[in-house]
């Protein structure tokens, strides 16, 4: 069915509650296993530091937070790629993750909120879904 999962994760403990459902989904269909973290762009953020140190703390994140999915998948048995993007939009960067390695299915982890702190608040996982025609798994 699916033949290319993206899971996408900040490294929040709700964003990791989805890892182990995307492991055993990669397992079970033999799919190839990928996963994101997405950070703003050096532009977007207040320019207290030079460029080059930004990147380089924002490779160093996003490193250890893919780590969390990198320790699950080696566990698991399976392979992981780990993919670092850059965008002002989380879900944006997802989703342009996504269609760059060519994912099926993305599977992302939510709080779940709903009503009106659903409606003030929002949610990636919410805005993802409405602007990707990539199926996507939320796990909360």
């Amino acid at each position: 069915m699916y033949k290319h999962i993206l899971i996408a994760t900040d490294g929040s403990a709700i964003a990791d509650r989805a890892i182990p459902h995307a492991i055993e989904l990669a397992k079970a269909l033999r799919a190839k296993l990928s996963a994101v973290t997405v950070v703003e762009p050096y532009d977007a953020v207040v320019e207290s530091e030079s460029h080059g140190d930004y990147n380089e703390r924002s490779a160093e994140n996003a490193a250890e937070i893919l780590s969390a999915v990198s320790s699950a998948t080696q566990a698991a048995g399976i392979e992981c790629d780990a993919l670092h993007q850059q965008n002002r939009l989380p879900y944006a960067g997802i989703i342009e993750a996504a269609e760059k390695i060519g994912a099926d299915l993305i599977i992302v982890g939510s709080h779940g909120r709903r009503g009106i702190e659903g409606l003030l608040i929002g949610s990636q996982a919410t805005k993802l879904l409405t602007h990707t025609n990539i199926p996507v798994l939320v796990v909360r």
